[in-house]
C-alpha cells in the first residue's frame, strides 16, 4: 500500500487530517457526504482504524483523497482552526499530498458533469461532480484565475455556485472564461490550488 511507501512524518499528518476531516468543525455532514461521497459516519469508521488503514482500499484511498483535496482546497472558513487539529502548515500538507497522489495509481471516472460557472462577487466559478469508476463520488468546486480553473483558497462553496444563476455568454466571452467540455482524462482531484493563507491557518 502507498502508505507504506511514505516516511512516518508524512502518515501522522495524513493520519490527522483524516481526524479533523471527521471530527473537526471544517465540514457540516451534509457537506461533508456531498464533497467526500461518503458520511461521516464512515468516515469516522475509517479513522477508527488508525494506524492500520490500508489506502489501496478504494473507500480508505478515496476518504484520504478528498480529506488532503478538500481541507486545502474547499473555502471551509476554518483556517484559524487549522492548528487546533494538524500540526503541519497547509504547504506542509501540500507536500505530502503530492507525494502521496505520486505513488498512487490513476483514479478512473466514469463521469464528470459541470455546474457552472456562475458569477459570484465579480469571480467565475464551476463545480465538477464526478463518479469514481467501481465506486464512489463527490464534487469540487474551482474558480477562474489567470486563464485557468484552479482550486479555490476562499470563496463560496459548492451548494452556493451550484443554486446560483449561470453567468450569461456575454460576461463568459468577455472575462475570456473557458467554458469548453472537459477533456476525457480531466482530473478534478488534481487540479491546481491556489496557494493557502498560511498566515492564516497558523493562527490559533
Amino acid at each position: 500500500m502507498a502508505l507504506s511507501e511514505l516516511p512516518a512524518s508524512d502518515c501522522r499528518i495524513i493520519f490527522e487530517c483524516l481526524t479533523a476531516a471527521a471530527k473537526g468543525p471544517f465540514f457540516g455532514d451534509d457537506e461533508l457526504s456531498m464533497l467526500f461521497g461518503v458520511t461521516r459516519q464512515e468516515l469516522l469508521g475509517i479513522v477508527a482504524c488508525i494506524p492500520h488503514i490500508d489506502d489501496e482500499e478504494p473507500e480508505v484511498r478515496r476518504a484520504i483523497g478528498n480529506t488532503l483535496n478538500n481541507l486545502l482546497g474547499y473555502p471551509h472558513g476554518e483556517e484559524s482552526r487549522w492548528r487546533e487539529w494538524i500540526s503541519a502548515d497547509p504547504l506542509v500538507v501540500k507536500q505530502v499530498e503530492s507525494r502521496w497522489r505520486a505513488i498512487q495509481p490513476p483514479i478512473e471516472y466514469s463521469s464528470l458533469e459541470v455546474h457552472g460557472p456562475a458569477k459570484i462577487e465579480g469571480q467565475f466559478y464551476r463545480v465538477v461532480a464526478y463518479t469514481v469508476r467501481n465506486g464512489g463520488h463527490g464534487m469540487c468546486s474551482e474558480v477562474w484565475r489567470r486563464g485557468k480553473w484552479v482550486w479555490p483558497a476562499g470563496g463560496p462553496g459548492c451548494n452556493s455556485i451550484m443554486t446560483a444563476m449561470r453567468a450569461t455568454e456575454l460576461e463568459l466571452r468577455q472575462a475570456g472564461v473557458d467554458c469548453s467540455p472537459l477533456p476525457p482524462l480531466y482530473d478534478p482531484l488534481a487540479t491546481e490550488s491556489e496557494e493557502p493563507q498560511q498566515s492564516e491557518c497558523g493562527r490559533g
